[in-house]
């Protein structure tokens, strides 16, 4: 029951200011619980199924949801939190967290006295109302996201996308992934405290991969917009 891939390198680089590498891995369905794990303190994580190689403990990871407003969890993020027995969802009702564009939620699974596999803490982005997601929305998610990542000094954050709608009616996989790549060129270049940023690790159905690779594989920036700092 082979449920991840090797994972596959792209960097994106700021001559003078750095890099960050993005990887796309691919995560079934059935593993998704596997980006935590409840142990006991001082024993070593072992998914349960997949890759070990493809979903390897870092004690510095991050791990990025996201939820539309008026919507439940994702399939992802309700799989994230039946692993922590509802805790994810506790804390994002006790947080009056509603989903709304931009808003987050940060849950330290280290100070709730967890034993973490892939991730010492988990934050959830509202993205809004379904009916508005597009390119701007997921431009400003990225944006959020790096902000979130400096202010918590992050190394490597896990992005899963396989909660995300996507089609022509939305964003093609492609196109996310380009808009993402635009918007880490951006946060380079910033003459700004950039963090300790130095992966992305992006959570992916295999539909999606050939896609998401083709997306960080352009040289070139989708639009304009990313070129906003404030967006």
């Amino acid at each position: 029951m082979t449920t991840s891939a090797k994972s596959h390198q792209f960097e994106v680089k700021v001559e003078e200011h750095g890099s960050i590498s993005i990887s796309v891995e691919v995560l079934a369905p059935e593993s998704y619980a596997d980006l935590v794990k409840r142990r006991s303190p001082g024993t070593k994580f072992h998914p349960a199924v997949g890759d070990k190689r493809a979903i390897d403990v870092s004690y510095k990871d991050l791990l990025i949801l996201t939820k539309f407003k008026g919507e439940g969890l994702g399939p992802l993020a309700q799989a994230v939190d039946a692993r922590l027995d509802g805790m994810l969802q506790s804390a994002i009702d006790q947080s009056g967290f509603q989903g709304k564009q931009g808003e987050t939620v940060l849950l330290n699974l280290e100070s709730a006295a967890l034993g973490s596999g892939n991730a010492r803490k988990i934050l959830v982005v509202g993205l809004g109302k379904r009916e508005l997601y597009g390119q701007f929305v997921w431009c400003g998610l990225v944006s959020t996201i790096m902000s979130e990542a400096a202010e918590l000094s992050a190394e490597h954050i896990l992005l899963g996308l396989n909660d995300l709608p996507e089609g022509d009616e939305w964003l093609t996989a492609s196109q996310l992934a380009s808009v993402l790549r635009c918007r880490v060129r951006q946060y380079l270049s910033k003459e700004v405290e950039r963090g300790r940023l130095k992966k992305i690790r992006l959570i992916v159905s295999r539909e999606k991969q050939e896609d998401v690779e083709s997306g960080l594989a352009e040289l070139e920036p989708l639009c304009i917009v990313c070129s906003n700092p404030y967006l």
